[in-house]
């Protein structure tokens, strides 16, 4: 399976309502990369675009029939899409910092139990700081949406095409020719962010689906019970009574194994991933013609969310902002009940109720 990343917007504090910025992700099945460049080059033809380009200025409208089309194809295709999307209210500053300051902490902590780790820490530490808030904040919320999406598509997919989750191909839009700060601080992070929430928390996987392939390719031999005693001394959670239903998993295997950063001219599935994520982005900032058909189109791509209380598209910050309403909320909600079905009522309410929430 090939996951391609993007982002949309400029991640700031902002006191304008209507400014908006999304990370995401489109997932593709080795199978179907043909069929999505193939539909990429249709599209392209259709708008005009020169096939050695990327859609930039000819970005298609809802109105568009062949970006209509071009959704379809992706959904026949078995591609899913994956989006958090954040407010810059002007609040967002002060805990934007605390949330750094607490990243920082939990990187020398972690350091202090693994001794091993101490330089490398101090490494990353500098890293962080580094980093101008806005850039932090997408670092973050990159990180976020990787930890959104793992159960999602390792269940999903386990249904109709379980050969695809014994792989997984990360790809990140690359900024430059060399690589910059920004994504040596995100390499930096991001496998020892998700491995951590994922042992705090119980994953949303479905049971009765076929997860040979991912067993074999990324769930190590390992003694259960020692693990989560082990896991209990580091990060404090203690899911001993789940030792029957837990699998061990290789998470560096997984985000670690196949990585890479690369140009989006030269990537087709970058490009679909700029075109989607882009249009959830000017979507929720109301600038289509019409808004709630694209909601929907964009909707479709998505898989719903595990927890009653929460939506196929996340919206998050980092402050107590005020919940969504009006135009925003209704457009995600639009999404929301065009998404995949993947998680029904019972195993929403039950999650909602036993997974603790971080």
């Amino acid at each position: 399976m090939h996951i391609f990343i993007d982002e949309s917007g400029i991640f700031s504090a902002s006191s304008d309502q209507k400014t908006w910025s999304t990370v995401g992700a489109v997932t593709v099945p080795d199978r179907s990369m043909k069929a999505v460049s193939d539909a990429l080059r249709s599209l392209k033809l259709s708008l005009g675009a020169a096939l050695g380009s990327e859609i930039k200025q000819e970005r298609p409208d809802c109105q568009s029939e062949p970006y209509q089309i071009f959704l379809k194809a992706l959904d026949d295709a078995g591609c899913t899409l994956h989006v958090l999307s954040t407010r810059g209210t002007a609040v967002e500053a002060l805990g934007l910092e605390k949330h750094r300051k607490g990243t920082i902490d939990g990187v020398r902590n972690y350091a202090s139990k693994i001794p091993e780790a101490a330089p490398h820490a101090e490494e990353v530490v500098a890293l962080i700081e580094s980093l101008k808030p806005q850039e932090y904040n997408q670092c973050i919320l990159q990180v976020q949406i990787i930890c959104e999406m793992l159960p999602k598509i390792i269940s999903y997919y386990a249904d109709f095409m379980p050969e695809e989750i014994g792989r997984f191909k990360w790809v990140i839009d690359r900024k430059g020719e060399k690589e910059n700060r920004y994504e040596r601080t995100f390499k930096s992070l991001y496998v020892g962010l998700v491995g951590v929430r994922a042992r705090k928390q119980t994953a949303a996987i479905l049971a009765g689906r076929n997860y040979s392939a991912f067993y074999r390719r990324f769930s190590p031999e390992e003694d259960v019970s020692e693990l989560l005693i082990k896991s209990k001394e580091m990060y404090g959670v203690d899911h001993t009574h789940l030792k029957d239903a837990i699998v061990p998993v290789d998470f560096g295997d997984i985000l670690e194994g196949e990585f890479s950063l690369e140009d989006s001219k030269e990537n087709d599935g970058i490009q679909v991933a700029d075109l989607l994520i882009s249009s959830v982005n000017r979507c929720l900032k109301r600038n289509y013609t019409d808004n709630e058909k694209m909601a929907k189109a964009l909707g479709s791509l998505m898989i719903n969310a595990p927890r009653i209380d929460e939506r196929c598209i996340m919206v998050l910050g980092h402050s107590g902002t005020r919940p969504l309403a009006n135009a925003p909320a209704k457009l995600v909600n639009i999404m929301d009940a065009a998404s995949k079905k993947l998680y029904g009522s019972m195993f929403r309410q039950n999650y909602s109720r036993n997974a603790p929430r971080l």
